[in-house]
């Protein structure tokens, strides 16, 4: 089972070409990537033999007709989606070098709507404290590897988040 909901921003990391073969089974949202997440829309694919059953589950009116008229018009949308990854690229890689300028010793992985960052050479629980009590929501992690922090990308007001951004890390320790 694979979980593709943010694979829309990177299409070509898609199994969805081999959903056909047995025992894989791909499941797909309009929520990240499409920005959908209040339409509670998403779907599977997989081959005959799988979906067969899972379809009995299900009746045909799972899915109300406005959520599959609106799924439908975005899937459709190539225009959209293919401007939608450009904005996304763009904005990604511009966060990238604001929190590199900030965290210059940082590996900061991209995936599409957000990104991770690792530095071992600061505290990032302290980080994550400070951007809370700045009303500023991160997620934060540790792994066997140590401690990260995740930033979603900001909606078009780039230039704000960046103000703000600078503003917490300049003015805190």
């Amino acid at each position: 089972m694979v979980d593709e909901a943010f694979a829309d921003c990177y299409p070509q990391i898609s199994l969805a070409k081999h959903a056909h073969l047995s025992a894989l089974v791909i499941l797909r949202s309009m929520g990240k990537f499409f920005g959908l997440a209040g339409v509670r829309l998403g779907f599977v694919l997989t081959c005959a033999e799988i979906l067969t059953p899972l379809q009995h589950w299900c009746n045909p009116w799972q899915i109300n007709h406005p959520a599959q008229w609106i799924g439908t018009q975005a899937l459709r949308d190539r225009d959209w989606q293919t401007g939608q990854r450009r904005r996304i690229a763009q904005h990604s890689a511009h966060m990238q070098e604001m929190l590199g300028d900030f965290f210059p010793a940082a590996h900061i992985g991209d995936a599409g709507l957000f990104l991770t960052l690792s530095d071992p050479s600061v505290s990032l629980y302290h980080r994550f404290i400070e951007f809370a009590k700045a009303q500023v929501l991160l997620r934060y992690g540790r792994s066997n590897a140590g401690e990260w922090l995740r930033f979603a990308l900001p909606g078009d007001n780039l230039a704000a988040f960046q103000q703000r951004l600078e503003f917490i890390l300049r003015t805190t320790t």
